[in-house]
């Protein structure tokens, strides 16, 4: 036995690498910090005092009648200090992982620079905003990146770029998009061919289960020493075992920072090898399922009278690394929106005229502030 800090853990909304379900647009994961016996005592009290048959917890039941939501309100109360979630609005997710996979392959050279603006989120934006302006061809790159990346077949970055058609106005966005990418397409086909060798990451590429669950261990590494974590049964989190069974025992700590964002713990200490259990006999799995239905129901249903609750209390338990849009990050009236668009721009022109990406783009993205303070006549951002 280990002698860690016992944590649980939960989802709701996986679709695994379908980040484009209509009917679960929101994934959400929980880890419920807290002692085997202390969880069966505030599972036994919320049976107790909303008068609910004894039996397995699950919040999809819960939300579904008055006495279920009351129960939910009050175990979200009181898990407010002792939970920690994150939440994944799936299309965005997707339109992130289009950064991951057609960017990143090309600028990792230097891509901390990129990064230090903001400009994977500036891409994600815009990509998630036209497809929830409906816009087509905006649809159909990320319906085709999403076949790409299932399958992981060069092949499909043909059927890709092809919204681009034949004739290209560098004023829209998407056309420069697709052009960054399809001149890059030996780059980027070459990056699928080393991700087709490492197995669990292949199988899995889009799936948020293993992500979520690191990244919420390295918050919670800041608080606890050691853990000792139970999940619910999940194929990706047995298919990649070897990612956290590298933290086991694990004393040093690294740490990464993208951007603007807080440092990101890559290390914590695992006080043993993290176990994937059956939700029916464990009632601090049961907890965060509650959490996670709740919290992922509210999203999907906003004007209903206990969602604001919910999700204010959810509030109080995500860290930093949901993944939801901002629309602030492409709004042109602001520093890093306007600083970005520009380096879209930049790297497009670079790229047709063979020239360099990287050679004096600190200058240029030192240029690029200058020319928006210039053209606001104030600092906005």
């Amino acid at each position: 036995m280990g002698n860690g800090q016992t944590i649980y853990f939960d989802e709701s909304g996986f679709t695994g690498n379908n980040l484009l379900s209509r009917d679960q647009p929101v994934f959400v994961y929980a880890g419920v910090a807290i002692d085997p016996d202390d969880a069966s005592l505030l599972r036994s009290e919320l049976l107790s005092r909303f008068s609910i048959r004894n039996g397995e917890l699950k919040g999809k039941n819960l939300v579904r009648n008055a006495k279920g939501r009351e129960a939910i309100s009050w175990l979200l109360s009181q898990c407010r200090d002792i939970a920690c979630i994150t939440i994944a609005n799936k299309n965005y997710a997707l339109a992130g992982k289009f950064y991951e996979y057609i960017f990143e392959p090309v600028l990792k050279a230097q891509n901390s620079l990129f990064y230090a603006v903001g400009f994977h989120t500036y891409v994600a934006n815009l990509l998630y905003v036209m497809v929830q302006a409906r816009r087509k061809r905006a649809q159909n790159v990320l319906d085709n990146f999403e076949m790409l990346m299932r399958t992981q077949a060069s092949g499909f970055l043909e059927p890709l770029f092809a919204p681009l058609g034949s004739a290209v106005g560098f004023e829209e966005p998407l056309d420069l998009i697709l052009t960054f990418g399809l001149c890059h397409r030996e780059t980027i086909s070459e990056e699928l061919q080393d991700l087709c060798e490492v197995e669990g990451v292949a199988r899995w590429v889009l799936e948020l289960t293993t992500t979520s669950l690191f990244w919420i261990l390295s918050y919670w590494s800041e608080r606890f020493r050691s853990m000792e974590v139970y999940c619910d049964k999940s194929k990706p989190l047995d298919t990649n075992r070897s990612v956290f069974d590298a933290m086991v025992g694990r004393e040093d700590k690294i740490y990464m920072k993208l951007g603007s964002q807080p440092e990101h713990a890559l290390t914590y200490n695992l006080a043993k090898p993290i176990e994937l259990i059956d939700s029916q006999e464990s009632p601090g799995i049961q907890i965060a399922d509650v959490i996670t239905g709740s919290v992922a129901f509210a999203f999907r249903n906003p004007e209903m009278g206990l969602s604001k609750e919910w999700l204010e209390l959810a509030d109080s338990m995500t860290n930093t690394s949901c993944i939801l849009p901002d629309p602030n990050e492409i709004d042109l009236r602001r520093r890093k929106p306007f600083i970005n668009s520009l380096i879209l721009q930049e790297l497009v022109d670079r790229t047709l005229k063979g020239r360099s990406l990287f050679t004096d783009m600190d200058r240029f993205i030192a240029s690029s502030a200058r020319a928006f303070l210039e053209f606001q006549g104030r600092d906005t951002s």
